[in-house]
């Protein structure tokens, strides 16, 4: 990193980007940063200058999208989390499918990109590409590789948006996720895209006691699609069968 720029822009940079920190964590996005300068009685135009500067100097770097990521010891030296990005890259969004269901411990293996959806329609450098350019998974929905980590972003019905926490990912950020029974409920949805039509049987086998059946069974219902609905309602049954001690 470079060393801190000189004279009142430094300070006014330095001052401008702790209380960004303090009031958003080491990622914002830039109508965030604009208005904390205005906060601090900055002009729009100087508070361009002064993320410019502070990008060029080391103490931001700039991500897709308008984001700004804190690279200086005034974040404590903690990099956002990928799940922060994704749900910052794309508002509204929650964290959803894969990536949800690893996060709640419903899946083992570990996800290779992180995985949101969106009621948005999204539209990424690659998508604008000629169809040639670009390999076929990378037009399934839209995506951005930052880092090296791939994050996808599924279109859904806005009336889809719904079992949604807010989930800590470190001490001082939130992010909204699929509670475990939302991110189960798309195993029977959108079977296609988890690559195994029984996903969601196995889940609810291998956490029978951790899911609330009633719950997904109402999601189903509020989601009204009778494929999904009755795909559940058959899991649900031939689960309890193997495990008689329980009830339904």
């Amino acid at each position: 990193m470079q060393q801190r720029l000189p004279g009142y822009a430094g300070i006014a940079g330095i001052r401008l980007l702790e209380y960004l920190t303090e009031r958003h964590g080491e990622l914002f996005t830039s109508d965030e940063a604009i208005e904390g300068a205005r906060i601090l009685g900055i002009s729009s135009s100087h508070a361009y200058k002064l993320f410019h500067e502070l990008t060029q100097s080391g103490y931001l770097r700039r991500l897709p999208k308008g984001l700004y990521v804190v690279q200086s010891p005034i974040a404590g030296g903690v990099a956002p989390h990928s799940f922060a990005i994704a749900t910052h890259l794309v508002r509204p969004s929650a964290i959803s499918h894969w990536s949800a269901l690893h996060h709640w411990g419903l899946v083992d293996q570990v996800p290779f990109v992180v995985t949101a959806s969106t009621p948005k329609v999204v539209v990424t450098p690659d998508m604008r590409r000629p169809a040639t350019s670009a390999p076929a998974r990378g037009r399934e929905h839209a995506a951005w590789v930052i880092d090296g980590i791939r994050y996808e972003f599924i279109r859904i019905r806005a009336r889809d948006m719904f079992g949604i926490e807010e989930v800590w990912v470190d001490s001082r950020t939130q992010i909204p996720m699929f509670d475990k029974e939302r991110a189960l409920l798309d195993a029977f949805v959108q079977v296609r895209g988890f690559g195994a039509g029984g996903l969601g049987e196995q889940i609810l086998s291998d956490h029978w006691q951790e899911i609330d059946r009633e719950k997904v069974l109402r999601y189903a219902e509020t989601m009204e699609r009778p494929q999904a609905l009755a795909r559940i309602r058959s899991a649900l049954a031939r689960t309890a069968a193997a495990q008689p001690a329980i009830a339904v």
